[in-house]
This record gives C-alpha cells, sequence and structure tokens, in this order.
C-alpha cells in the first residue's frame, strides 16, 4: 500500500500527496470507453434477434447448454434449497428477515393535504411495473446480492420481479427459492441487461435494472439508460472501502482493507488517520496478512493507499471528497460529519462485511465518488412519487391571478388564458355563502373510505353478521324488563360488573375493563398506543375496524396477506415485524375466514415484539375452546379482547372487554369515557353470566349445525373454508352478489365478503341452529341451480 503524508516536512511528499488525493477524488467508477462499442454489438444482437442471440452468447460465456431452457424451473430452484445446509438455510432467513425489516422502514408513505381555501394537494406512491435484478455468478456466489436486490422491490410491492444470473451457484437459486422468485434465467453479462431492457420471446421487458456486475455489465447498463425506456440503478463500479480513524486497531483496520479487496483486482482501500503510526502499523499488519489472497494482493498494491492528514479536519474534508462506497468511523459523533458516503460504519464492533451479508442496510452502494449523489439501492428505486392537485373554485379565484400573472411573465400567453377561462367560470358559480363553509378534516380521514355495513332491511334469516340466530337468555330479558325508571337516570357504574367478570374469567378484576362493544376496546387501544408514524401490523382479511381505528390516528397499516389455504401466517408476521410495530392486531379464530391461530403461534409473535401490544380478539372463543386469557399474567405486552355479541346474544347493546395486566390498562383508562357502557347493558351482563348454561346450550347446537350444514357443502360441491366459529367461509365465483341477492330473496341473508383482500367470490354464511341451517342448506342449493353456478369439490375437481 502506497503512503502519503501531508504532515511531511518536505514539500515534494507533501505534493505527491496532494497529487495522489487529486487522482482518487476523480477517480469514477472505471474506464469503459474501450469495451463500448463490443457490447454495443451485443446489444444491438439481442435487441433485434431475441432468443437466438441471447442463447448464443449464453452459450459461449455462460455455459448455458444447448438443450437447456434460458428459464430455471422453479422444481431445481426448490431442489436447490432442500439440498442446502439447514446451517446456511437458517442463516439466510436471518438475513433475509433483517433487509425486509429495514425496507420496510424506508417505505414511503401517501399524503394528502387540503387548504382552507379548498386547494388538496397530495402525493400517491405508486410502484414500477417490472425490475430485473442482476446477480453475478462469475469469480463468487452472491445469494446476499439476490437478497439485496429482490428483496426491496417486494417490500416496494413490484409486482413482477425477474432475476438473471449466469451459472448460478446453488446458494443463489436456493435463495431464490425462499423468497419466491419466479422468473429466474440462466443469462448475464450485457446481452442478460439487452434481453431485460428490450426483451425477447421468451423474457418480457422491464421497466428497470439493478444490480452489480462486471465492466460490461455496467456499459450495457449505462447504454441501454441512454437507448431504451429501461431505467438503471447505478453505474455500478469496483467496490470501495475507506477507514478514517485515529485510534483504530490496526488489526481490525487491517481485515476491513483487505475484506473489501478480496472482491476485485480493482477494488480502492483506503485509510485516512492523523497518525502516522497507526497508518505505518496497518501497512506492516495487511503485508502480513495478504500472503494467501492473491485477489487482495493485486487490489491493494495497485489501488490501497495510507493517508496521514494534517488534521482532523482535513481527514474529514478528504473523506467527503472521496465519497466513498462503505466508510468506518471511530465514533457515533463522526456521522455527523460524514455528508458523502454509501454506507457508514461506525465503532470498533462494526466490521464493513457486516453490511454485505445480514445487518439489513443494502449494500448495493454508490462507487466512484457518486456517494455524493445518491444512496444506495432501496425501496426508493422501485418507486414512483404520483403527485396530485385538486382546486374547487374558491381556490382557483383565490389562487388563479397569481398564477395567470406569473405565466404572463414568462410570455406563456396560452397557460395565462387556460387559467382565466377557468376563473370567469368559477365566478359565475352561485356564490357559496359563508355559512355553508365546512372546517376541513384532518388529511388522512380525506382519503379515508367510509366502511358502510349492509345493517338495513334484515326481515329475514339472519345468516350475514354472525349474530346470536336464537335469542339471549330469558333471565336477560327479564333483567331489562325489570330495571326502573330511577336507574335510567343515574350514570352507570361499571366497576362491580367488572368485579363479577374477572371473577367468571378467573383474574383480578384490575385486568379486566368493560367496553361498549369490542369496536371501542379497539378505538382505546389505537388511541393508547399508535401515532403518527407508528405501526399496526395485522393479517389479512380481517375485522375492518382494526384498519379504521387506526388509520384515524395517522398509524401505517402493515398488512400482511395470508395465501389461498387463509391459515394463520404465523412465519410471514413474524418477518413483518419492525421496530415500529406498536399494536398487533390478531383475531381468534379470523373473520371472514373462520381460520385460528395456535396459542404457542400468538405468544411466539408477542414475544418477538416487547415494545408493541398485541391483541389477541377472541370474539369467537366460545365456538373455538382455546384462548390466551390465561397467559396475560406472563406476558407483559397481551392483551386479550371479547365480545358479548356473539354466543351470548347481546350485540345489540354493544358490550365487550378487553382483559390484560393492569399496567396496561392504567393508560387505556386514560383514554376511555368513564360513560360509555350504559345500564342496560351491565343489567344484562348480569344476567347473562348468571345463565351461562343457556350459553352453553346454544353453542352446543351451533357446534352440531355447523358440522352438518359443512356435510351439506361438501354433498353440493361448495368449496368451504375449515371454520371454528360460528360461521363458514365458501367460494361462490363470480356470481357472488347475485348469489347473496337470489339467497335475500329467497329469506336468507348471508355476507358477501368479495370486498376483503383474497376474497373475491367469497361469500360468509353464519351459522344457527341445526333447523335454521337446514333451511339455509335448500335455499342454497336451490339458488345455485337457479343461477347456473358451477361448483367444485374440496379437491378442486369441478361438478
Amino acid at each position: 500500500m502506497q503512503l502519503y503524508n501531508f504532515q511531511s516536512e518536505s514539500m515534494h511528499p507533501r505534493e505527491q500527496a496532494a497529487v495522489a488525493l487529486q487522482r482518487l477524488v476523480h477517480r469514477g467508477n472505471q474506464a469503459l470507453e474501450d469495451i463500448l462499442p463490443r457490447v454495443q454489438t451485443i446489444l444491438n444482437a439481442v435487441r433485434d434477434e431475441g432468443d437466438p442471440a441471447l442463447r448464443r452468447y449464453a452459450s459461449q460465456w455462460d455455459n448455458l447448454p444447448a438443450t437447456a431452457s434460458l428459464r430455471i424451473p422453479s422444481e431445481v430452484m426448490q431442489r436447490a434449497w432442500e439440498q442446502l445446509d439447514t446451517s446456511m438455510q437458517s442463516a439466510l432467513r436471518n438475513a433475509a428477515q433483517r433487509i425486509r425489516r429495514f425496507a420496510e422502514l424506508q417505505m414511503p408513505r401517501d399524503f394528502e393535504q387540503q387548504e382552507a381555501s379548498g386547494l388538496r394537494v397530495g402525493q400517491r406512491i405508486r410502484t414500477l411495473d417490472a425490475v430485473g435484478c442482476y446477480v453475478p455468478g462469475g469469480r463468487h456466489p452472491l445469494p446476499s446480492t439476490m437478497l439485496m436486490t429482490v428483496l426491496p422491490a417486494q417490500v416496494a410491492g413490484v409486482p413482477r420481479i425477474v432475476v438473471v444470473s449466469p451459472n448460478p451457484a446453488p446458494e443463489t437459486l436456493a435463495t431464490a427459492h425462499w423468497l419466491g422468485v419466479t422468473e429466474f434465467y440462466r443469462v448475464g453479462g450485457a446481452q442478460a441487461v439487452a434481453a431485460l431492457a428490450w426483451g425477447t420471446q421468451t423474457l418480457a421487458p422491464v421497466a428497470k435494472i439493478v444490480g452489480p456486475g462486471n465492466r460490461y455489465v455496467t456499459a450495457a447498463k449505462m447504454l441501454v439508460a441512454r437507448q431504451s425506456r429501461c431505467s438503471i440503478d447505478m453505474e455500478a463500479g469496483p467496490t470501495e472501502i475507506v477507514i478514517a480513524s485515529e485510534r483504530g486497531d490496526p488489526s481490525a483496520i487491517a481485515a476491513d482493507l483487505i475484506a473489501q479487496a478480496e472482491h476485485d483486482p480493482d477494488a480502492l482501500a483506503v485509510l485516512v488517520t492523523t497518525q502516522l503510526k497507526l497508518a505505518e502499523a496497518v501497512r506492516e499488519e495487511v503485508q502480513r496478512r495478504i500472503v494467501d489472497n492473491p485477489i487482495a494482493q493485486q487490489a491493494l498494491a495497485a489501488h490501497g493507499c495510507l493517508i496521514v492528514a494534517e488534521s482532523a479536519e482535513q481527514m474529514r474534508t478528504i473523506v467527503n471528497q472521496l465519497a466513498p462506497e462503505h466508510l468506518s468511523v471511530d465514533r457515533e459523533e463522526d456521522v455527523e460529519w460524514v455528508r458523502n458516503a454509501g454506507s457508514v460504519f461506525v465503532g470498533p464492533w462494526s466490521p464493513q462485511p457486516m453490511g454485505d451479508y445480514i445487518s439489513g442496510p443494502n449494500h448495493t452502494l454508490p462507487t466512484g465518488g457518486r456517494a455524493a449523489q445518491r444512496g444506495g439501492l432501496s425501496v426508493f428505486d422501485f418507486l414512483k412519487l404520483m403527485t396530485v392537485q385538486s382546486y374547487s373554485p374558491q381556490a382557483l379565484l383565490h389562487l388563479g391571478t397569481d398564477a395567470a400573472r406569473l405565466a404572463e411573465a414568462e410570455g406563456l400567453l396560452g397557460h395565462q388564458s387556460a387559467i382565466r377561462e377557468r376563473m370567469e367560470r368559477a365566478a359565475g358559480l352561485k356564490s357559496t355563502a359563508a355559512s355553508e363553509l365546512f372546517p376541513t378534516p384532518r388529511a388522512r380521514l380525506l382519503s379515508m373510505p367510509e366502511y358502510h355495513p349492509p345493517l338495513g332491511h334484515r326481515e329475514a334469516l339472519r345468516l350475514d353478521f354472525n349474530e346470536n340466530t336464537q335469542a339471549c337468555s330469558p333471565r336477560v330479558s327479564q333483567a331489562l324488563a325489570a330495571l326502573t325508571a330511577e336507574q335510567m337516570t343515574r350514570y352507570p357504574e361499571r366497576g362491580p360488573l367488572e368485579e363479577l367478570t374477572a371473577k367468571h374469567l378467573s383474574l383480578e378484576p384490575d385486568q379486566v375493563l368493560l367496553t361498549n362493544g369490542v369496536d371501542e376496546a379497539i378505538h382505546l387501544l389505537c388511541q393508547a398506543y399508535l401515532g403518527a408514524g407508528d405501526e399496526l401490523l395485522l393479517p389479512v382479511p380481517t375485522y375492518t375496524m382494526y384498519e379504521i381505528y387506526a388509520a384515524a390516528t395517522d398509524a401505517r397499516i402493515q398488512r400482511v396477506q395470508a395465501d389461498d389455504s387463509f391459515e394463520f401466517p404465523a412465519r410471514q408476521l413474524l418477518a413483518a415485524i419492525t421496530p415500529a410495530t406498536r399494536l398487533i392486531a390478531l383475531a381468534n379464530p379470523n373473520s371472514p375466514t373462520g381460520a385460528a391461530a395456535s396459542r404457542a403461534a400468538m405468544l411466539a409473535i408477542a414475544a418477538a415484539a416487547p415494545q408493541a401490544m398485541v391483541l389477541v380478539d377472541e370474539a369467537y372463543v366460545h365456538f373455538h375452546g382455546q384462548t390466551v386469557m390465561d397467559a396475560i399474567r406472563n406476558t407483559p405486552n397481551l392483551v386479550v379482547a371479547r365480545t358479548f355479541s356473539k354466543a351470548y346474544g347481546l350485540a345489540g347493546l354493544r358490550l365487550g372487554l378487553l382483559a390484560s395486566r393492569k399496567e396496561n390498562l392504567q393508560w387505556i383508562r386514560r383514554v376511555l369515557s368513564p360513560y360509555s357502557v350504559n345500564a342496560a347493558a351491565l343489567a344484562a351482563l348480569r344476567a347473562a353470566l348468571e345463565d351461562e348454561d343457556y350459553t352453553a346450550r346454544y353453542v352446543s347446537e351451533v357446534l352440531a349445525a355447523r358440522t352438518e350444514f359443512e356435510a351439506a357443502l361438501d354433498r353440493m360441491g361448495v368449496r368451504r373454508w375449515p371454520s371454528e366459529a360460528n360461521f363458514v367461509l365458501t367460494r361462490i365465483g363470480a356470481k357472488h352478489r347475485e348469489f347473496c341477492a337470489s339467497m335475500k330473496q329467497a329469506g336468507v341473508l348471508v355476507r358477501d365478503r368479495s370486498a376483503d383482500p383474497g376474497c373475491d367470490g367469497l361469500v360468509r354464511i353464519t351459522v344457527g341452529t341445526r333447523e335454521q341451517m337446514r333451511h339455509a342448506a335448500k335455499a342454497l342449493e336451490a339458488v345455485l341451480r337457479s343461477l347456473h353456478i358451477q361448483t367444485e369439490r374440496m379437491d378442486g375437481v369441478t361438478q
């Protein structure tokens, strides 16, 4: 490594140092001019010929057999994963989880701002339609690059992600399977870049190409960005490391320099320090360590530098001039003076290779000094920010005059005319009286849809809202009838009934809070634990009100979509937890699917997110029989919700509860209305709890009816999902609206759930008594016939 000393008393060595520094600052990524004609020839051939040229180059340079498919079959990727060492599988999972979490934290958000004048402006986030991820396959297999390029694209929501790699190693194939990559092509080099940019007979074009590569790949990316509609992330060159240290350990510094240098003979490795002794010690340590590392030897001999600055200020200036890909500094305070760097590693325990694999921030970073203009690869590379503007007549009249004046000053009379013509129309409208101007709500509410449950005109067999289809206990009716006029004049007192309910649940009184339905319980949790920038995590589809109450606090909604089986996505939820997660909402059993999670899965999620409250909504616990209520004693962040609307038949009285540690409920009580549970509901609750036998008989009847009704659906060939609740989710298909309307005409109400995520064509049917469900089954069969709805068996064979 060459040593340049700005502290030297001799002018000549100082001049040499200055010249060397300028050469480094103006280094650029790499000289590509000598290969541009060759690369252009390759691009032209693939663009004009398509697959034949792509296959020809892949055979010549990527060892692609003549009979092999360009596209890698999914079973090849799956087999690579199955044959991978379990410790490697675990490492990939861990790295993927951290990279995904970091990308999720980077995600920008939609916003909307409405001014009093009536001007509404906002931002909408849109993903790219398709991206291509280049994963090098030359000197070293790079599954880490697969993680770093595919994961942020997935987090951004890109619907089509294509991977190309020449001679992909088994580890790379296995990683593709784990990430769910479905389009993977065994091609590389400039020819792969051309195929991604213009498409071939086999490979459809993409909107953007990301990922590092050799000089030919970089040159190809640069050219297609100019010649096609395809954009690129950056012109990546050889890797770079700069270490700025005044008190570092020579051994650790040398290890980091060698680690990056072994990537490429053209890699840049620089130590900038104010300590000559440290520089000399690092050079000795490097020479001792690189004996068996020929690539690092070449890189450090050609591009390794030790720069001794005159002062700490000069050291900082040099680092910002270099704008390196990777930078190591001594202390947290040093980050404040860093202006230009791709990724910064702080302190003695942060080796740079950790960032290559598992830290979370992306390792695809700008080189050649381009860190002065941009950062590394991120979710932003896969997103488009679309702005939105909307004027009311009042806003146009308020702001139009100034806009027209600016257009006139620029000599753009057409602009001016377009504004003034619309202003004249707005002025001609009937002016709005001042009394008709309404205050503007918060911006988040402007974009929120209003929730309209179809509650009207329900004079039929009510199998649509999962209510008790029979009646509440006769004791409840008697208790309500016994309420006196004097009791109606008093504010209700929930304390005695909370004590009674706690005893019923084997809890302490201060561990139970009665609420105005579970809806109020959810609202209270959101008010107590969510704010702008916080995150609600929930599996979908699920109960709608979780999102509505969370959105009203300006919290971010993080959804984990269940697959077609609707089984509880425990692994995906665990992977989706981030430091911003403050509330996790789990309906168990879930609505509208009826699926249930295991106790172990819910407690594992609570353990993985100690910074978040974990709500387990047990609305259908009576029909499922399993609870985590007893776990609140040993789980500090667990809160359980119950409703008295389902099994107890008290939906009209709106009564629910929250159970948790008293340390949690004390905060929730601070946002609680003290009189939200009315006297009638409290009287009914006492009577209902005193008649548990009645509730148990109703639940037993519903469970018997569910078994019988599911058998009837199976006989009819109606696809259904296993349910642990008092309803069954069925697939009706494209005629779901006509089906629900026809069932209503037949005297049976059912619930169309097609608007829920992943539920297109699905209908939920509440289970009542056996007599009611026999009637419903007859109506259902008749409607299927009348609408000519083709059903399917549980094994998917159509009838």
